[in-house]
């Protein structure tokens, strides 16, 4: 009697091995998180160098403040599902051609060349640079 109990023990043991491991202990992360892999300018009109570097041409009128003279980047972060989706706007802050807010609205000052940096924040380094290029109209 005690040793078939030890038998039944042993092969309920086995078997209960034998179907984890059939059936699988499925492994899900929590918490994942997803990097930014990509960038890219929705703007109209944008040019793209062989470099990467995308081009936008901006008609600056001169008779108007720079409030309304403004240009609203348009950009879009993959992947879509990606756990931090904000970027900044890094550029020249003394720049006499314009300046970039939060938002990604730039206001020009005058007529001339903005680089702009659109960055990802989540640790990345992800990154598109857009010549923002302000001409008299």
């Amino acid at each position: 009697m005690k040793k078939s109990v030890i038998i039944i023990i042993g092969v309920i043991y086995i078997a209960s091995i034998v179907l984890i491991g059939f059936f699988g202990m499925k492994i899900t992360a929590y918490d994942e998180i997803l990097y930014v892999t990509k960038i890219e300018c929705l703007n109209q009109n944008t040019t793209t160098s062989s470099d990467g570097t995308l081009t936008l041409i901006f008609n600056y009128d001169s008779s108007k403040s720079p409030e309304e003279n403004v240009l609203q980047i348009e950009w879009k972060v993959y992947p879509e599902d990606a756990s931090n989706k904000r970027v900044a706007f890094v550029y020249d802050v003394d720049s006499k051609v314009g300046s970039v807010d939060k938002y990604g609205r730039v206001f020009l000052k005058k007529k001339g060349l903005l680089l702009v940096y659109i960055q990802s924040t989540d640790g990345s380094a992800v990154g598109k640079t857009l010549q923002i290029i302000s001409v008299e109209r």
